[in-house]
C-alpha cells in the first residue's frame, strides 16, 4: 500500500475507485489464459476433446473454470499442470498455475478445476500504486492507493484511493478521468464511491481500505 502520513476527520475521507485497465483488457487477458491451459490440458489427457471453458461474468479475480469429460482427463491435467510456470507466450502473463477441484459440475461433465494464474511477483503492484500515487496526488489531499491483492496474484486493474475530502477527490476525478492509462490502449476511469454507513466498523484503517477495494472488484463491469 502506498499511504501519506497525517491526521484527517474520517467523516471527511473519500474514496475513488479508479480502474486503470479497462473490463475488456483485463477479460481478454484472461480469456488468452484460459485458452491457453485449455490446449495445455487437452496435451496431457487422454482424450482428443478439449475441456470445457466457463468465465466468470466479472474477470478481475483472475480465475476461470474448466470441466473435464472424465476423471482420468482431470487427474492427468493436475499431475501435469498444477504448479507449472506459464509465459510469457502469446500475450500470457507469466505466472504459475493452480489447478483445484471444484465442486461446480457442468452438464455431461466428470470433474470441474478452479483454475488461476499466480503472479510470480506483486511487485508490478507496488509499482502501481507509487504511479497512481504520483499522478492523483499531484491535486493535493491524497491519503492512500491501495490494489487489491487477491489469492491468485492476478492484477485486478483497479485501485482504491483515498483522499481526506470530498473537494481533493473530485479535483483528482475531474482532472484524470478519462487520461491514458500506464496500460497500453487503456484509459484511466475513475468513480466517486458512495460511502457507506458502517463500512469497515471495528477494523484498523488498513483492514477498512482492504475490504473497501475489493468491495470494488465485485462492481459491475460496466460501471468500472
Amino acid at each position: 500500500k502506498y499511504a501519506y502520513g497525517g491526521s484527517v476527520m474520517a467523516s471527511r475521507v473519500t474514496t475513488l475507485a479508479v480502474a486503470y485497465s479497462d473490463a475488456n483488457t483485463v477479460r481478454s487477458r484472461l480469456v488468452g489464459v484460459a485458452q491457453c491451459v485449455r490446449e495445455l490440458c487437452s496435451a496431457a489427457g487422454h482424450s482428443a476433446q478439449l475441456p470445457q471453458l466457463a468465465l466468470p461474468r466479472i474477470a478481475r479475480f483472475g480465475f476461470w473454470h474448466m470441466g473435464f469429460r472424465s476423471e482420468d482427463d482431470f487427474a492427468a491435467a493436475i499431475e501435469t499442470l498444477h504448479g507449472r510456470e506459464l509465459g510469457p507466450t502469446a500475450g500470457c502473463p507469466a505466472g504459475r498455475l493452480v489447478l483445484e477441484r471444484e465442486e461446480q459440475p457442468f452438464d455431461g461433465i466428470a470433474a470441474t478445476a478452479c483454475c488461476s494464474l499466480s503472479s510470480l511477483s506483486s511487485d508490478h503492484l507496488s509499482e502501481t500504486e507509487a504511479l497512481l500515487a504520483r499522478r492523483f496526488g499531484a491535486s493535493g489531499g491524497l491519503l492512500a492507493v491501495y490494489v487489491p491483492r487477491l489469492p491468485s496474484g492476478w492484477d485486478p486493474g483497479v485501485a482504491a484511493l483515498t483522499f481526506a475530502d470530498g473537494e481533493s477527490a473530485e479535483a483528482a476525478r475531474l482532472l484524470l478521468d478519462g487520461a491514458p492509462s500506464h496500460v497500453a490502449g487503456d484509459e484511466l476511469t475513475a468513480l466517486r464511491c458512495a460511502p457507506r454507513a458502517g463500512a469497515g466498523e471495528g477494523l484498523s484503517e488498513a483492514g477498512a481500505r482492504e475490504i473497501e477495494a475489493l468491495r470494488l472488484l465485485r462492481c459491475e463491469e460496466h460501471e468500472i
